[in-house]
């Protein structure tokens, strides 16, 4: 608020108050005119010295005389001047920092129970919730990693190189890409599947359809796996194991793949 403006409200809050009920309210009219925030900020000058007076609900105010009342707000309006927050006064005439509360830290929350006994935080309750669920996985995972057969160039070099790439050109995971390794690779919708396609409700959770990549001859081959849906090889049922060709579409489901081979007369891992 403007300095100014509190100068106002103080000249005509000091003319009112030695005034008595229908003499004030005849003399705010007059001094106020129209200005129905200006006489709301006298009002609520008036009425906390009141308060003070008759030192109801232990106000704050209880201890000042009028002029400290008058001085109290000339110190906000200076404050307020030099840029700084002013004070704020409750319903009940408590005054306080609107920057450091939101509400009277004087009169409290009415209707507001709070039970004070012991809380849990948050995190520790989701870490919980979901630690079953996560040994749950790592355990399966143990399971298949203990029970899994290591590949040829694995037990050569440590891993299991990339011998070629799946593309999804359509179907629920468009655009992405899947890779080959050497033998045998499983295609299916679950995660344990070398080649998981969990994005198609229309695979089969396991064993759709294999690739293999066979070392000694240096070609790939595409085999129906052990699901009642049909595995299509540019646009041809595969009932038997086919070779394939570099860019040859699969389909399974929904899903469309383009075959890219890394291996073959160029390039083979030794």
């Amino acid at each position: 608020m403007d300095p100014e403006r509190w100068r106002q409200i103080e000249a005509i809050f000091q003319a009112a108050l030695p005034l008595k009920d229908q003499e004030r309210q005849s003399y705010l009219a007059t001094a106020c005119g129209a200005d129905s925030e200006l006489r709301s900020e006298v009002e609520s000058l008036l009425l906390a010295d009141a308060q003070s007076v008759s030192a109801l609900d232990h106000s704050p105010l209880e201890a000042l005389g009028t002029g400290d009342l008058i001085s109290h707000f000339n110190q906000d309006s200076a404050s307020l001047s030099k840029g700084e927050h002013m004070s704020q006064r409750c319903d009940k005439g408590h005054f306080y920092d609107p920057t450091r509360h939101v509400s009277c830290p004087h009169c409290g929350v009415p209707g507001l129970a709070i039970d004070p006994g012991p809380t849990r935080p948050a995190a520790s309750l989701s870490v919980e919730n979901t630690r079953p669920a996560i040994e749950e996985k790592t355990q399966a995972r143990k399971q298949v990693e203990e029970g899994a057969t290591v590949g040829v160039f694995k037990a050569k070099i440590g891993i299991e190189p990339v011998v070629g790439w799946l593309v999804c050109v359509d179907g629920p995971d468009r655009g992405r890409d899947y890779r080959i390794r050497s033998q045998r690779n499983f295609i299916g919708r679950d995660a344990r599947m070398d080649i998981s396609i969990s994005g198609d409700e229309q695979i089969s959770r396991e064993n759709h359809a294999v690739i293999t990549y066979d070392l000694r001859s240096n070609v790939f081959r595409l085999a129906p796996g052990e699901s009642r849906g049909i595995t299509y090889l540019n646009n041809n049922a595969v009932d038997v194991p086919a070779m394939l060709k570099p860019y040859d579409v699969i389909e399974l489901g929904a899903t469309k793949l383009i075959f890219i081979p890394f291996c073959g007369e160029a390039f083979q891992w030794q």
